[in-house]
């Protein structure tokens, strides 16, 4: 192993440079390595005068050079090579070392033979970025640089991985590779960027290779010296790289793209979660996007359960495992961060037991060890096995269900029949009857197939038992549930909403009177009343004119409706926009079974918009206890709600009372929601001190980040294919559409031709009757006269 000399090249930045030199002094033998700094003739005076105070105190290993001219940074770095006979680490001055980094670095260089270079970690170092990929980190809240390197020698793979080039912040370049390659291309690259890039892909012509030393950290402020320069002549650095090293380029962005070093990133982040000292909640539920808020057809539970986490991770660490593609994904937030993993798993419908399913026991068992799980938090059963029921009772997790529907009471989760109608009295003989009766439902394998209620019961009923706290959202829903679990001790607590300032509607000027639908309207949403509705006004001439915002699945809307806009989904944060931009003055929700809370009326009342709603479950105990709108009786007619909705614009000196008893209608916010959940949460008594598991996270994480590769580069694969035939489908149809209009257009030519033809013959016809009687007409005037 050689000495090395650290090459530190400084123009002006002088903060940033003054300790990146002291952290080079105090974490470094400089008795057998040297540290040369050359001055690329900065205009700030203090460089020289600080160098030169440092050389004083050591007396020797610190070498200064001046240059005479501003050279850039290719040309300043290949001087200090060029004084070199030893291995040699280019450092950027704004950067920060920790204690042994360079042994590290050297530990690494000659650990594997034919390396040219090493690079090591950074929160900013592109590709050796942490814990996010190719992105500028700060130091972790909580963590000095110290710190922070002392979490990563603990749970570093020490795996030092193949990457495709070395990063220049900070590059560890060993003598052999230098002497074989040469300098960095002054020539090529003028004052720099893209030169080290530039001189690894030749490096990796000579058959050498790049490691990443993955048991450092380097800071890296940013890039301060060269940073203007660099912004006017990176793309052109980049098309010269692609020119000239076409293969390695294209090799590197595709390594960027699918990034196989991920594993890596997700055990530091995932470390530095499990290191806060805070308490780990995983939550149960049925469907999950990482970023719930991105999307625009997200259901009640998720953006709940969303709602909770976003207002309570400073507090908690919470953990979301979801269905996700057929298998599972678990999602992570806390204060400074998030992760997401796709577990490795083959769950599919080869097993026997919808119930139990041992592997699905297995993710769960190691996920609830492996992140130091506290409580376990049900927001729903969908997609999940009650193997939980074996895990709850060991009493080593506490244990909260929120129940957002009627799950927990019928598989069909709203107590609607195959029928399509609720069921209001059931009876063990009619639930087996409906269930056998389980047409598309159970297609999919999150619902849960099965034909014995009362073992569905039991299975609950355990469940229940394990339970230290049962929540629902409203008083309609405890109802019927504890009319199903009478033991049941069950909290209310309210979902919330983010508050918008509300005003006072009235329509006293309106001429046109808009009435809205929202969400994702389904079958047990009322999508027949509303398809009939639409229909049924299509006779009338009215001032009413219908608005859809969210999802509807209907061959319906394929036809045009005079009196009816489909605005398509929409952000949640939209919704208020939408209700202005449109005029929105009512509401209308047609749920045909007890809805648990109703995310729709919320969002209403919230925008003081009244509800028109069938008289049932939360909703119509909601509208009827704070006066927010208009009930319909559970069997009423189209008709009948089409002459209510008449009824309420005509009414409006009552439209205007409903919409001031909205806007006088208190509105619970998330704030308000998450600190009643806090309350529970805290309740606890939590071990703070739990060991981390490191070696069976970095385990979990590789093992389940290497399959969910394959996973995602198989889904990728069957869509692309799809879409390429989709491509070939949509050609093949606009191709035989053409066809047809072709013929067509040949068609309407002949039948043309053929009308004119005909048309010409009946005038021709019509010309001569027409000059007979013209002619025949006067004869018999004549004749009449004559006779007369």
């Amino acid at each position: 192993m050689k000495n090395c000399d650290i090459i530190i090249p400084v123009y002006n930045a002088f903060d940033f440079f003054k300790k990146c030199v002291e952290s080079v002094l105090k974490n470094t033998d400089l008795q057998n390595n040297r540290l040369i700094i050359i001055d690329d003739k900065s205009t700030d005076k203090r460089i020289v005068p600080f160098v030169e105070s440092c050389i004083n105190k050591r007396e020797k290993n610190i070498v200064l050079i001046k240059n005479e001219d501003n050279l850039g940074f290719i040309k300043t770095v290949n001087i200090g090579m060029k004084l070199s006979d030893n291995d040699v680490l280019l450092l950027n001055s704004d950067t920060e070392v920790t204690e042994d980094w360079l042994i590290k670095l050297q530990r690494c260089a000659y650990g594997t033979e034919d390396v040219a270079t090493v690079t090591p970690l950074s929160n900013n170092g592109t590709i050796a970025s942490i814990p996010l990929f190719a992105k500028v980190n700060e130091i972790p809240l909580g963590y000095s640089l110290k710190k922070y390197q002392s979490l990563i020698d603990k749970i570093s793979y020490k795996e030092y991985p193949e990457i495709p080039t070395g990063v220049g912040f900070c590059l560890f370049i060993k003598r052999e590779a230098l002497d074989n390659i040469g300098l960095f291309d002054e020539e090529s690259y003028g004052i720099g960027y893209g030169e080290e890039e530039d001189f690894c892909y030749r490096c990796l012509n000579y058959g050498y290779k790049h490691i990443l030393c993955d048991d450092v950290i380097v800071y890296h402020k940013s890039e301060q010296s060269f940073l203007d320069h660099y912004k006017k002549i990176s793309d052109q650095r980049m098309m010269l790289l692609n020119a000239k090293y076409p293969f390695y380029k294209g090799k590197t962005d595709r390594w960027c793209d699918d990034y196989p070093l991920k594993y890596i990133n997700k055990n530091i982040n995932y470390s530095l979660c499990l290191n806060n000292s805070k308490a780990n909640i995983l939550v149960l539920v049925h469907a999950w996007e990482e970023h719930p808020y991105d999307y625009k057809n997200i259901g009640g539970t998720t953006l709940h359960a969303y709602d909770l986490i976003k207002g309570l991770t400073a507090k908690y660490n919470f953990h979301v495992l979801a269905p996700y593609n057929g298998v599972y994904r678990l999602c992570s937030y806390w204060e400074t961060g998030e992760e997401s993993v796709i577990i490795y798993s083959t769950i599919s419908d080869c097993y026997f037991n919808n119930f139990y399913n041992a592997e699905y026991s297995k993710i769960l068992k190691d996920i609830i060890q492996i992140f130091n799980i506290d409580i376990i938090h049900i927001q729903h059963m969908m997609g999940h096995y009650f193997d939980i029921l074996n895990i709850l009772s060991e009493k080593k997790n506490a244990l909260l269900i929120t129940l957002h529907d009627l799950y927990s009471v019928c598989p069909r989760v709203s107590k609607v029949s195959y029928e399509n109608e609720y069921c209001v009295h059931p009876n063990e003989e009619k639930c087996s009857y409906c269930l056998s009766k389980n047409g598309d439902m159970f297609i999919d394998s999150k619902f849960k197939k099965t034909e014995n209620i009362g073992v569905w019961k039991k299975l609950w009923n355990r469940l229940f038992s394990y339970a230290d706290r049962v929540i629902v959202p409203s008083e309609a829903e405890r109802e019927l549930i504890i009319a199903e679990y009478k033991h049941l001790n069950i909290d209310i607590i309210e979902h919330g909403i983010e508050i918008v300032k509300k005003q006072v509607l009235n329509i006293d000027s309106d001429t046109e009177f808009n009435v809205a639908f929202l969400g994702s309207i389904s079958r047990i949403k009322g999508k027949k009343i509303v398809e009939e509705l639409i229909q049924y006004s299509d006779s009338f001439n009215d001032n009413i004119h219908f608005h859809l915002f969210g999802l509807i699945y209907s061959y319906m809307f394929l036809q045009t409706h005079k009196n009816f806009t489909y605005h398509g989904l929409y952000y949640r944060n939209d919704l208020g926009k939408l209700f202005k931009d449109n005029n929105i003055k009512l509401v209308c929700i047609f749920s045909i079974w007890p809805e648990s809370y109703s995310y729709t009326l919320t969002e209403s009342v919230a925008n003081n918009v009244p509800v028109l709603a069938i008289d049932i479950g939360a909703v119509g105990e909601r509208v009827k206890k704070n006066k927010l709108g208009w009930l319909l009786k559970t069997n009423a007619d189209i008709p009948e709600i089409y002459r209510t909705i008449k009824d309420i614009f005509n009414d409006k000196e009552n439209y205007k009372n409903v919409s001031k008893s909205i806007f006088e209608n208190k509105i619970i916010g998330i704030a308000e929601m998450c600190n009643e959940y806090d309350k529970l949460y805290s309740a606890f008594k939590l071990d703070k001190g739990k060991k981390i598991e490191t070696e069976k996270l970095k385990a979990f994480l590789k093992i389940n980040y290497l399959y969910s590769t394959n996973f995602e580069r198989e889904k990728r694969g069957i869509n692309n294919s799809f879409d390429k035939e989709k491509k070939e489908i949509y050609a093949s149809f606009e191709e035989a559409k053409n066809q047809i209009y072709n013929s067509f257009e040949g068609e309407k030519k002949e039948i043309y031709a053929s009308f004119e033809e005909v048309k010409a013959g009946i005038f021709s016809s019509y010309t001569w009757r027409i000059g007979r009687l013209i002619t025949w007409f006067p004869r018999k005037i004549r004749g009449l006269i004559k006779r007369n």
